[in-house]
């Protein structure tokens, strides 16, 4: 009997905003909703005996269900039209066989047996897409025990090439697909158990380039308290500005009242509509305010980085009086074995 399990960046702090839940408690029921020619479509993995559970609904009082043998270790299961027919199919994550099972759907609720196709070791996530655009659906895999991740092209009939496997830098944890460089070519995007996060830029046809790491650090706690001040830093700013600063500009002008500033669009009057306003005072406001954030985030960021510096230095400076003192540590044993020879030579 399994224990419901969750994929993060470290396992010992459910707080990690990189983390990818996946509930996958004692039959590991992953439920997909979709559409089969109309009737409602639920499925879910039974980890316990490696099968897959099929649950259609014809009506609101009939409930149909099926059973269908995965591989070994099903971990992972998404949904796509891989042979091109327009009916839903399946595609497993089986990790304890070292492959990916692709069920065809038959457009009833019910699918083929499972065509496997080989993805490395142990793959624990599957995700689909389109890598070498040919407008066929292609698979990825994230392999934790191995550290890789595997891309297998389709051949648009529910089967697929070799994979191409790609060593990633930690253990991962998760992957998902998207154009993140604008070139219109997908992407990869893969979380680690260490916080860290590898963009793999796609080339179009398949392949991928080297990743590129990003540290995730931190926590859920941390942002909220982060968001929570910069709020709180937002009022204050919006305060000074309404309240110290354009009351004594508004007295320089004449008593104006920035807020009040308007200019109205006589030409653009709808019949029992009031008048069309620009309400430029008020634009000037968010405009000053704008300019006094950023001028206090310059002084804030210069903060950090001076005092950063300091610390740097301070380090620099303990570990090089380390050093020196190492040295003549050992200049001064050096005089005692000099000194000690000599008497031994006199003596």
């Amino acid at each position: 009997m399994y224990a419901p399990w969750i994929i993060e960046s470290k396992p010992a702090s459910p707080w990690k905003p990189l983390s990818l839940t996946i509930a996958v408690g004692v039959l590991s029921m992953l439920v997909i909703i979709g559409m089969a020619l109309g009737l409602g479509l639920g499925i879910g993995l039974n980890n316990d005996n490696e099968s897959l559970i099929i649950v259609t609904t014809t009506s609101s009082t009939t409930v149909n269900t099926s059973n269908t043998t995965t591989g070994s270790s099903p971990n992972f299961i998404i949904s796509g039209d891989f042979n091109s027919d327009t009916r839903v199919d399946l595609a497993v994550a089986n990790s304890g066989s070292d492959n990916v099972g692709v069920f065809l759907g038959n457009g009833d609720g019910t699918f083929q047996s499972q065509v496997t196709s080989a993805a490395g070791t142990n793959p624990d996530i599957v995700i689909t897409g389109n890598f070498n655009n040919d407008n066929i659906p292609d698979l990825v895999t994230v392999n934790a025990a191995s550290q890789t991740v595997n891309t297998l092209l389709g051949n648009g009939n529910g089967q697929f090439q070799t994979p191409q496997t790609y060593n990633t830098t930690a253990i991962p944890s998760f992957v998902t697909s998207g154009d993140f460089n604008g070139d219109n070519r997908q992407d990869l995007a893969v979380t680690y158990l260490d916080g860290t996060v590898n963009i793999f830029l796609g080339n179009g046809d398949g392949t991928f380039q080297n990743p590129t790491s990003f540290a995730l650090r931190g926590n859920v706690v941390d942002l909220a308290i982060g968001i929570i001040i910069g709020t709180a830093f937002t009022n204050v700013i919006q305060s000074l500005v309404d309240d110290i600063i354009t009351p004594p500009f508004g007295l320089i002008l004449g008593g104006v009242d920035f807020v009040n500033l308007t200019i109205k669009m006589k030409n653009f009057v709808y019949k029992n509509q009031p008048p069309v306003v620009i309400r430029y005072g008020k634009f000037i406001q968010t405009i000053i305010s704008l300019f006094l954030m950023a001028f206090a985030l310059f002084f804030v960021i210069k903060a950090i980085n001076k005092l950063h510096h300091i610390a740097t230095r301070k380090k620099q400076t303990e570990e090089g009086i380390q050093l020196e003192t190492t040295e003549e540590v050992k200049v001064l044993y050096e005089i005692r074995d000099l000194l000690a020879k000599q008497s031994s030579i006199v003596g």
